[in-house]
């Protein structure tokens, strides 16, 4: 499946969908990019930086059916590629720098609210200290960005 068809097969009922990422360190900030993009459209997300966890009673409070978070995550593929990734499968990724707390925060919301989380990983090119993203990770945040607009608005 395309990533408009794995989109669609979550996107059921009341759903969230929250930015993770850091906009100082490059690629990492394609979560936030993703979510002010949407947010500059008129589609209500959350801005959560890369402290998920303290988003947790505004994302409850919207009782969600499915909550989707995009965040920057090392997938082992080429830089801008993008996967649909549960809770569960998040600890099979090589490297994410909200993981921990990213996959609690995931389980956690899941038991609360009896829905379900994923994230939209994008595999990053580049994080550090730059401030700019990767072109291929911009790209890929333009995509998205269109993608979830197209299904919400549906």
């Amino acid at each position: 499946m395309g990533l408009e068809e794995d989109l669609r097969s979550i996107v059921d009922g009341r759903f969230v969908i929250v930015g993770v990422g850091n906009e100082e360190k490059g690629d990492d900030a394609v979560g936030v990019v993703v979510v002010r993009n949407l947010q500059r459209l008129g589609v209500p997300a959350i801005d959560c930086g890369d402290i998920p966890e303290g988003y947790t009673d505004l994302i409850k409070a919207r009782h969600p059916e499915t909550v989707l978070f995009v965040d920057a995550v090392d997938l082992g593929a080429e830089p801008g590629s993008v996967a649909l990734i549960s809770a569960d499968q998040l600890a099979d990724v090589k490297h994410d720098t909200h993981r921990p707390s990213l996959r609690l925060v995931m389980r956690y919301l899941e038991a609360e609210t009896g829905g379900r989380c994923y994230v939209l990983g994008v595999q990053p090119s580049r994080i550090g200290s730059r401030r700019q993203m990767s072109p291929e990770v911009e790209k890929a945040a333009v995509e998205i960005t269109r993608v979830l607009r197209g299904i919400l608005s549906d």
